[in-house]
């Protein structure tokens, strides 16, 4: 998995070292906002369950032209999100307990966009997602791990290098753990960004 990884990061920083031609980069100033639900592919019975909660995101993108409507797009990005845990029933008359888990994760996109038309594109990849406050004893699984992102996306171009982007996402954590549990759980994220990007 590590292997793979670095190969992933050593690609992408080798096709963003090409000879660039103009106005072939973007850097954008990000900010994402999104319901968060979370979910496990196979059911575990006889546990607790979260309800769905919310977030943000924000943070830097990089985006270098590689073809005429082929991007690589990369950054980071601080996502906070907030969930309410219910525990299970310990007996019959005991109160179900609940709380609130909070999870803050640095995510790592590297994804590649196409331009269907000057306005109008999408993207598409992987994640790679550092969680930062896990604990034993959450009620929540460490999100640490790789991830999938799909992405459509509005230009709107206010100025020769300004660019305004809104960009509804579709987003799934940890398809590949770094941690493994037996039952995994996944945030399910579903919001829409807004960029700000010069692009030189």
């Amino acid at each position: 998995m590590k292997r793979l990884l670095i190969s992933m990061m050593l690609l992408s920083f080798g096709l963003v070292a090409f000879p660039q031609s103009k106005q072939s980069n973007q850097i954008d100033l990000s900010g994402y906002v999104f319901i968060n639900n979370v979910f496990r592919f196979r059911s575990m019975e006889g546990s607790g369950y979260n309800d769905t909660g919310d977030g943000y995101r924000f943070g830097l993108q990089y985006s270098r032209l590689l073809t005429d409507k082929i991007w690589l797009n990369t950054g980071f990005g601080y996502l906070k999100t907030s969930n309410v845990w219910h525990g299970d029933f310990i007996w019959p008359f005991t109160p179900r307990i609940s709380g609130t888990q909070e999870s803050f994760i640095i995510q790592v996109p590297v994804r590649m966009r196409y331009d269907l038309f000057n306005w109008l594109y999408f993207k598409t990849g992987l994640t790679i997602d550092f969680q930062t406050n896990n604990k034993a004893g959450n009620y929540v699984d460490n999100q640490s791990g790789v991830g999938f992102s799909l992405v459509g996306g509005i230009d709107l171009k206010l100025t020769k290098s300004i660019h305004f982007n809104i960009e509804p996402e579709l987003g799934i954590t940890s398809l590949i753990y770094f941690e493994r549990k037996k039952t995994q759980e996944h945030f399910l994220l579903t919001g829409i960004n807004f960029n700000i990007g010069y692009r030189f």
